[in-house]
């Protein structure tokens, strides 16, 4: 792996520390100091600041993200949303050319979703970000690399809708690519009717899908929002914490497949359309 012409294949992360920045998606697995000014300081100070430039660096970096007034707060005090932005601006602080996230929309309300995505429209330098967020990766954005299956890594220009339009569009490609060679007919018998070419269409299935699956997706985003919300709110309840994890987990888990149903579906339409001419 190559950065700035160089083979970075060696090199430790603490090494990187000064160029790269890293977020993880679990904010609790990063934070560990007792007042958020101190956490978001110590990556500065780590990569060779004085006090006062790691200081200024941090109090600037937390107003980035709104959470000025919050400088001598214990993070673990913080509403999960909260934590989750303190962990952010704790990379900020170090002002690296590289910033990666990890599903960095996870357990963000729309107030602190939209600090984000400004300030990520104003950053100078690269961003890379693992999302399954459609929404987001729509917003931010404008180059998209996607796991094929077999160590394939392709790259795409433009947000989701774009990847989405340009699958569903080799796809349409490929099936027309299989349509044009056609098997040699077997000998025909005396007598024998043939059937013309089998006309495509929605099963009874498929059509009440594709007429409810926008709706089941809106609907599953609101709850997976809604669960968000109740999991800042108990954030010391670990039981009910927990369970409601356990629950956005599936909620997303779901989403994927509805996703991955609706595209079929609107490939499978386009196709069923363009029959009917």
């Amino acid at each position: 792996m190559y950065y700035g012409g160089e083979d970075i294949a060696g090199k430790t992360v603490a090494m990187l520390a000064g160029e790269v920045g890293y977020v993880f998606q679990n904010p609790d697995d990063q934070i560990f100091k007792y007042h958020v000014i101190d956490e978001v300081m110590f990556g500065p100070l780590n990569i060779g600041m004085s006090a006062e430039e790691a200081k200024k660096h941090a109090v600037a970096a937390l107003t980035e993200v709104g959470l000025e007034k919050l400088v001598n707060e214990n993070p673990y005090d913080l509403e999960l949303s909260e934590r989750k932005l303190v962990a952010i601006a704790s990379v900020l602080a170090m002002d690296t050319k590289v910033l990666i996230l990890d599903e960095p929309t996870n357990d963000l309300d729309i107030a602190t979703l939209t600090i984000l995505e400004d300030y990520l429209d104003s950053f100078q330098g690269i961003v890379i970000t693992v999302s399954h967020d459609r929404y987001f990766l729509d917003r931010v954005v404008r180059r998209i690399f996607a796991f094929e299956g077999d160590g394939v890594l392709r790259q795409y220009e433009g947000g989701f809708t774009d990847y989405a339009a340009r699958k569903a569009a080799e796809a349409e490609a490929e099936e027309e690519s299989r349509a044009d060679v056609k098997p040699a007919a077997p000998p025909k018998e005396k007598g024998q009717r043939t059937r013309g070419p089998q006309k495509l269409k929605f099963t009874y299935k498929e059509q009440k899908d594709y007429e409810t699956i926008e709706a089941d997706m809106a609907a599953l985003e609101e709850r997976i929002a809604g669960l968000e919300e109740e999991i800042q709110a108990s954030a010391r309840d670990f039981v009910k914490l927990n369970q409601l994890m356990e629950e956005k987990e599936k909620a997303e888990k779901e989403l994927e497949e509805k996703m991955d149903r609706w595209m079929y579906l609107e490939e499978l339409a386009a196709k069923i359309a363009e029959q009917q001419g």
